[in-house]
C-alpha cells in the first residue's frame, strides 16, 4: 500500500443530510438517528439541501425523489460530479420507482420505497459508514499533506481523484534517480510537488536547490548554475561553487526550464547525462551525484518544434512528466483549499471570522480560476480584509463570473500588485475616517493594530498625514 509522510489523518464526522419536503419524515430520521450517535442536518428543498452537502460535506445522503425546486435525480447527479464517493440513498414512492432505477444508475446506493422500513435502513446506512471508514483509511493521503519548502511546512490539500493519481506517481518516481517534468498552469504548485519529491526520495537527506530561471539575469545564470575559478573574468576574485555543485547528493529544481538559454541547455544536458561538468574558467570535469526536476508553465514539445528548446535537452527532461491540473479539472478541491486558506488568513490577521457563508462557497466553485491555487488564495485574502461582519459573504469575494478564462495574461501577473494597491486604499480610507487614529482604523478593519502597523510600514503609509490636530491617538 503507498504511504504519504507528513500528513494529517482527519477525524470521520458522522454526518448524515436529509433531503425531503415532508417535515414529518425530516423529524422521524432526525431524532432516529441522532439517538444512534449520527450529526444529522435536513432540508426542505433541492437548494438548501446542496448549501448543507457544500459546508458540511456528509458521509450519507437521504434523497428524496420528488422536491419542490428540483428533481431528486438531477441533485444527485450535481452532488456526484462535485464529490463521487458520497453515499445517496433514494427515497421515493411506488410511482416513481423507474426513476430511482435511473438514480442507481447514475450513482445511487440504492433505494428505499415509502413508507421506510427502519431495520433496512439502519443496516445500509451502518454498513455504508464502515466502507466509509474503511475507504478514508485507505486513502487518508488525499486530505492534507505537508511538505517543507523554503523552511517552511505548507500543507498540500486535495480530496479529487486527480490529484490523487498525480501523488500516487510521485511516490513510484520518487525512488528513483529520473529526471522528472512538472507541468503545469501558473499558481498550479509545481514548487511545491518539486520539494515534496525530493522530502520522500532517497536524497531527502541532502540539499534541496530552488532556482527559478526567471529570475536570475541571463548573464550571471551560467555562473551562479556551474560556478566559475579564480581569473575566469574580471571579477572572479576567488573559486564559486554553482548551485549544481551545491546540490550534489541531493535534487535540483529549475522551475520555467524553457527560460534557459541555448548554451546552458546544452551544458545541462551533459548534466544529466553524464553527471558531469565544467565551471567557467575551469580546465577539469566535476562530477556529481544529483536529482534533477525541472518545470515549465510552457509546453516544451512545442518550444521544440519551433526551435525555441532543444529537442535532446527535451526527450532527457521528459522522461517522466508529471501534468499538475489546474484548478478549473478540479473544482472538488476548491472547498477544501478556501477553507484551509481561511483558517490560515484569518489568525495572520487577527480577524474572529466565524465561516464562509455557502453563496460565497458556490460562488469559488463558478469561478474558472484562471491564476489556480495563487489566485485562490489571494482572493481569500482580500474577502478576509474585506468582510465586516462575523462570515465571509459572496460580496466579499468579488469575482466576475464567467470572465475567468478570457482574463488576458498582463492581468494575471499583475494580480498582486493590484491586491497590494486595494490594501493600501482601504487602509487609507480608515485612517482618512480615522483622522489618524490607528486603534479606531484598526476596530474598523477588524484587525489588530499591530497587524495594521506592520501592514502600514510594508506600504509606506504615515499616519500623521491624515491627523488632523494634535489631540488625535495615533
Amino acid at each position: 500500500m503507498l504511504t504519504f509522510p507528513f500528513f494529517y489523518v482527519l477525524s470521520i464526522v458522522d454526518t448524515i443530510l436529509v433531503i425531503d419536503d415532508d417535515e414529518s419524515i425530516r423529524n422521524f430520521l432526525n431524532e432516529l438517528f441522532s439517538r444512534e450517535g449520527y450529526t444529522v442536518y435536513s432540508a426542505a428543498n433541492g437548494n438548501e439541501g446542496w448549501d448543507i452537502f457544500i459546508k458540511r460535506d456528509p458521509f450519507m445522503i437521504l434523497l428524496d425523489q420528488v422536491l419542490p425546486d428540483i428533481r431528486g435525480i438531477e441533485l444527485l447527479i450535481k452532488i456526484k460530479s462535485y464529490s463521487p464517493e458520497t453515499n445517496v440513498i433514494i427515497i421515493t414512492g411506488y410511482g416513481e420507482i423507474k426513476d430511482a432505477v435511473r438514480a442507481m444508475e447514475a450513482g445511487a446506493l440504492t433505494y428505499l420505497l415509502k413508507p421506510l422500513d427502519t431495520t433496512e435502513l439502519r443496516i445500509l446506512i451502518k454498513r455504508a459508514k464502515e466502507n466509509w471508514r474503511i475507504k478514508k483509511e485507505r486513502d487518508f493521503h488525499r486530505k492534507k499533506i505537508q511538505t517543507l519548502i523554503r523552511g517552511k511546512w505548507t500543507p498540500i490539500l486535495f480530496k479529487s481523484k486527480l490529484m490523487a493519481e498525480i501523488f500516487e506517481k510521485c511516490q513510484l518516481v520518487a525512488k528513483t534517480d529520473t529526471t522528472v517534468l512538472l507541468e503545469g498552469e501558473t499558481g498550479t504548485g509545481k514548487g511545491l510537488f518539486a520539494a515534496y519529491l525530493h522530502q520522500i526520495s532517497n536524497r531527502s537527506d541532502g540539499p534541496f536547490i530552488d532556482i527559478d530561471c526567471t529570475t536570475i539575469p541571463e548573464n550571471l545564470l551560467e555562473s551562479e548554475l556551474f560556478g566559475y575559478e579564480p581569473g575566469a573574468f574580471t571579477d572572479a576574485k576567488r573559486r564559486k561553487e554553482g548551485l549544481i555543485e551545491l546540490a550534489n547528493n541531493g535534487t535540483i529544481f529549475l522551475d520555467e526550464i524553457a527560460s534557459l538559454p541555448f548554451l546552458l541547455q546544452g551544458k545541462l544536458l551533459k548534466v544529466i547525462e553524464e553527471r558531469s561538468f565544467r565551471k567557467l574558467g575551469g580546465k577539469g570535469e566535476i562530477n556529481v551525484d544529483v536529482r534533477i526536476i525541472v518545470a515549465s508553465n510552457k509546453d516544451l514539445l512545442e518550444l521544440t518544434e519551433k526551435g525555441l528548446f532543444r529537442k535532446d535537452l527535451y526527450y532527457r527532461v521528459s522522461t517522466f512528466p508529471i501534468r499538475l491540473p489546474p484548478l478549473r479539472e478540479r473544482k472538488e478541491d476548491i472547498i477544501p483549499l478556501a477553507e484551509h486558506f481561511f483558517q490560515e488568513l484569518k489568525r495572520e490577521f487577527h480577524k474572529d471570522l466565524a465561516g464562509i457563508e455557502s453563496d460565497a462557497l458556490n460562488a469559488l466553485l463558478d469561478y474558472d480560476w484562471p491564476g489556480n491555487v495563487r489566485e485562490l488564495r489571494n482572493t481569500i485574502e482580500k474577502a478576509v480584509i474585506l468582510a465586516q461582519g462575523k462570515t465571509i459573504t459572496k460580496n466579499d469575494i468579488q469575482l466576475t463570473i464567467g470572465h475567468a478564462r478570457s482574463m488576458p495574461e498582463e492581468t494575471l501577473s499583475s494580480y498582486s500588485e493590484a491586491l497590494a494597491e486595494f490594501e493600501k486604499r482601504i487602509i487609507s480610507d480608515a485612517l482618512r475616517q480615522t483622522k489618524g487614529n490607528q486603534t479606531r482604523a484598526a476596530e474598523i478593519l477588524k484587525v489588530s493594530r499591530n497587524f495594521l502597523i506592520r501592514q502600514m510600514k510594508k506600504y509606506g503609509i504615515n499616519p500623521y498625514e491624515y491627523k488632523m490636530h494634535q489631540g488625535n491617538e495615533v
